[in-house]
Formats: C-alpha cells, sequence, structure tokens
C-alpha cells in the first residue's frame, strides 16, 4: 500500500491548504398528517471540526515509517473566540489518520473519519450521527372528537381533542474541506519547547519565537535544519527553518572513541523526570580533531534507552576496508535475543559517514576481522532460529550461508536447513530428526 494517496480513493488526494466549508443548513421537515403512532425524525448537521475553523492543513506521510499517522490534518488558529460547539473535542487543533482513513494520533479520543471526495481535491471528516429523543409534539385534531372519544379520553385521561408526536432528533457530524493550494506537506510537528523560527537556512536571526505546543507543517528534514510552514487564521502561511540543535532538550557527551582526524559527540534526549537515569541516543556529531567544527551530524536513528556515557560510540571496521566505521546501540529487541547496533560507515572518498541501513537490520550482530565474516543471529520464538554469514562481495554485503532450526507443531521433530552461497546461487539442504529430551 503506496502513501502518498488515500488507498480508498480513485485519485490522488495532494496535501496542501484547504478550506473549510460550512455545515449544510438545517431543513425542519412538515408536521406529518393525522395519524397515530408516528415518530417525526428531526435531522440537524453540526461541523466535526472547531467551529469556527476556516482554514487548515493536509499533511501526507511521505514514508513508511509508523511513527506518525499517515494524514494529519491541522486546523488554522482562530481569529477570534472559538463559538461553542455541541460536538467532541470542540477545543482539538487537528487530527490523525491512518492509512485507511480511521482515526489515528491526533485528537483520537473521538471516533472519526477520513473520507475523500471523487474530484480528488475535497474530503470530508465524519463522525458518528448523534441521536436524541426530544419532549413529544402536540398536534390538535382537525376534527372535533367524538362522543366515544370523549369517554376514553375521561376514562383513561388524555386530551380528547388533539394527540402527540414521538419526535428523534439526528444530527450529522460532518466538516468538508476542499483544497485552495497543494503544498507538499511531510507532517504536522508540535513543538515541545519554544524554538527560533529563522527565515533562511543557516541563518543567525530569527524572525520569531514559536510558542511550546505551536504546530507546523514540515515541507523538508536534514540532520540539521527543518523546513516548515505555518497556517495563518486567513489561510496564508508563514515560510521558515528550525534548527534542529534547538527544538529538544538535549545532553551532549564527548565521545572516548576518536581518530586521528576526528572526535565525536553523542546527544541523549535530558527531557522526562529526573530519576530516569536511562536516556535515548538521538544525534551523533561528528567533528574535526584540529579546529573542533561540526563537520556532519547524525539524526532519526532508533536507539533505545540507555545510561548516558561517554562509551556509547564505538569504532569498529564493520566493512573489512581498513578505515574505521562507528556503532550505537539501536533495539534490545524485547524479550528474545534480537538486539540490533546501528552502523555508520567512512567513505574514503568523500572523507564522511553514512548510515548503512544493511548492515544495521542484521540482528545479534558479530564481527570477525580475521575471517572479514559478519554474523547475524535471531530468534522467533522458543522453537524457531535463524543465523546467516555475511561478507563483502565487490564491496556490497552479500548473505553467503544461512542456517535455520525450527521445532513442528507436535515438538518432536526438528526441521533443520543449512544454505550456503554457491557459483552465485544459494544452495539449501534440509534434514528432519527426532528432537531429543
Amino acid at each position: 500500500m503506496a502513501f502518498g494517496q488515500i488507498a480508498w480513493a480513485d485519485t490522488p488526494l495532494p496535501a496542501g491548504i484547504y478550506r473549510v466549508e460550512p455545515p449544510l443548513g438545517n431543513t425542519d421537515p412538515p408536521l406529518p398528517p393525522d395519524v397515530r403512532n408516528f415518530t417525526i425524525q428531526i435531522h440537524r448537521n453540526a461541523p466535526a471540526v472547531r467551529p469556527d475553523a476556516v482554514y487548515a492543513l493536509l499533511a501526507r506521510q511521505t514514508t513508511e515509517s509508523r511513527t506518525y499517522p499517515a494524514w494529519q490534518v491541522l486546523l488554522a488558529p482562530s481569529a477570534a473566540a472559538p463559538k461553542p460547539s455541541r460536538t467532541p473535542d470542540q477545543g482539538c487543533t487537528g487530527y490523525g489518520f491512518n492509512d485507511s482513513g480511521e482515526s489515528d494520533g491526533i485528537c483520537r479520543n473521538h471516533a472519526f473519519k477520513l473520507n475523500a471526495g471523487a474530484d480528488g481535491k475535497s474530503f470530508t471528516i465524519d463522525g458518528y450521527d448523534q441521536t436524541q429523543q426530544l419532549p413529544p409534539t402536540y398536534i390538535e385534531d382537525k376534527e372535533p372528537p367524538s362522543p366515544q372519544k370523549i369517554g376514553a379520553a375521561a376514562l383513561f385521561g388524555f386530551n380528547p381533542n388533539g394527540h402527540y408526536i414521538d419526535s428523534t432528533e439526528i444530527t450529522h457530524v460532518q466538516s468538508r474541506f476542499t483544497l485552495q493550494a497543494p503544498l507538499d506537506i511531510q507532517r504536522i510537528l508540535q513543538l515541545k519547547r519554544p524554538v527560533p523560527l529563522y527565515p533562511g537556512r543557516g541563518a543567525t536571526f530569527p524572525d520569531e519565537i514559536l510558542d511550546a505546543g505551536a504546530q507546523v507543517g514540515i515541507l523538508h528534514t536534514d540532520s540539521q535544519w527543518m523546513a516548515v510552514v505555518r497556517l495563518k487564521p486567513d489561510g496564508s502561511i508563514v515560510r521558515g527553518w528550525l534548527d534542529r540543535d534547538t527544538m529538544d532538550e538535549l545532553r551532549w557527551i564527548d565521545q572516548d572513541a576518536t581518530t586521528g582526524n576526528f572526535r565525536f559527540r553523542v546527544a541523549f534526549d535530558a527531557a522526562g523526570p529526573e530519576y530516569d537515569t536511562e536516556r535515548p541516543a538521538v544525534a551523533i556529531e561528528v567533528r574535526d580533531a584540529s579546529t573542533g567544527k561540526r563537520l556532519q551530524v547524525f539524526r532519526d536513528f532508533y536507539s533505545e534507552s540507555q545510561e548516558p556515557s561517554a562509551k556509547a560510540l564505538e569504532l569498529v571496521d564493520a566493512n573489512f576496508d581498513g578505515h574505521p566505521d562507528l556503532s550505537i546501540f539501536g533495539s534490545s529487541g524485547g524479550a528474545g535475543p534480537n538486539s540490533s547496533t546501528n552502523f555508520f560507515l567512512f567513505n574514503p572518498t568523500t572523507r564522511e559517514f553514512a548510515y548503512d541501513a544493511a548492515l544495521s537490520d542484521l540482528t545479534q550482530i558479530s564481527i570477525d576481522p580475521k575471517s572479514k565474516t559478519i554474523f547475524s543471529a535471531s530468534r522467533g520464538s522458543c522453537c524457531s532460529h535463524y543465523s546467516s554469514t555475511w561478507r563483502y562481495i565487490q564491496g556490497r554485503l552479500t548473505e553467503v550461508g544461512n542456517w535455520s532450526e525450527e521445532y513442528t507443531a507436535d515438538g518432536r521433530w526438528i526441521e533443520e536447513s543449512t544454505c550456503k552461497l554457491s557459483r552465485g546461487k544459494m544452495r539449501c539442504k534440509f534434514k528432519r530428526h527426532r528432537r531429543k529430551n
């Protein structure tokens, strides 16, 4: 399922600036004819989003990461005091939806659905219909009551000159959005702390300071800067840049690992309670050993919490080219031994480090410099084990063998597979043997 368009729509729904259309008007139905046991259904329309909202940003996630909802709607701030609303989440500033359009993320306390319009330039946010029973409506009879009705009214205590009709009010909760200007917004970000908004990438003086809790749309991100937009009440936008060093509370620690040309620092997330001594590593800085100038910075890698330390970063020649590479803890793998490590390989041509996804995706990794071999292992459960062997062939990480074993459902047998790379193809042998008690 591809991101970038809503999967259930026939045409792509572009990210950008949308106008929030007012709800359809309400029309009271005419009173029914003189019939008994009839229920009037009165239909009303109410906005699903904040009733004073006029403009909104629609953001679409452009990667397969599940960190953020696939689709996000951010309402523009109100130019006036908000009007009262009978709908849920009336104070909500935005909404998040998964790739099926169901509520996910921002303001998910109530069930909403995002539905794309057939024209590819509009959508609706729909909530559940709200139904309530209204007081009965009294209707005067056109004809005078008969003697029998008068007698029955005296006996049972009702008015012989008219009758009551039950009424049910059904409120349809929906807000409609129409495209005003496409804009490639990747996602919505809520700031954790006051952050300067700069007029350009690398600028020294900010245009303004955005308050903590402010929300912006992200247009572009690199390791140091974010290009963002802020939506104004009139639908116009303010563009700017955020320095990622200022966006989080960080604790930078110089690392013991050094080379003749480089020094390194690791930033740990310093937000949170003081008693929580373990913090995730969120950035790695590469500095010139002579001048101290920042040469590179890495972010957006996953690293579980650990004790902040000067030994968090390690040097290892992971690709056996004679140049030290960087590694830092990734994931513990939960209850199993499927731990991971983040690797940043040094390129002697560019004299820069680069994150290596292929190597970082291997679990429970061990590197043997003598045989220039990399080993990986994993466990699927108590009864499923896997290992693989890798080498660099013509500069490319290549699997040269693997082994696996798995218990049968009755637990009496072990099915084992052994594979080796031969003449460019993986050739495997299988055997089955009884499990020893």
